[in-house]
């Protein structure tokens, strides 16, 4: 079996609404961690230090693995991902 290096993501971070509640002080930046699930057009990643973030995806959002474009669909639970992200409320 083959094995990958991670998967960058360049995401939007969910501060506002439901998602906003259930983190307080989202990092921002370059982050690793662990692909837990995927709702819809939205990523729960559990960071290295054990915190869960929630990230946005849509049609423009940048996902690679090894210089390949990959898609939301691509993706599986329990990736080594490399995020590279921002805050939007």
């Amino acid at each position: 079996m083959k094995r990958y290096r991670k998967v960058l993501v360049v995401c939007i971070v969910l501060t506002g609404g439901l998602w906003g509640q259930l983190r307080t002080g989202v990092p921002t930046g370059i982050l690793e961690g662990r692909l837990a699930a995927i709702a819809g057009s939205k990523l729960e990643v559990v960071l290295e230090g054990g915190e869960t973030l929630f990230c946005s995806v849509d049609g423009r959002t940048y996902i690679d693995r090894e210089r390949l474009r990959l898609y939301v669909k691509d993706l599986k639970a329990g990736d080594l991902l490399e995020l590279v992200t921002e805050r939007q409320g």
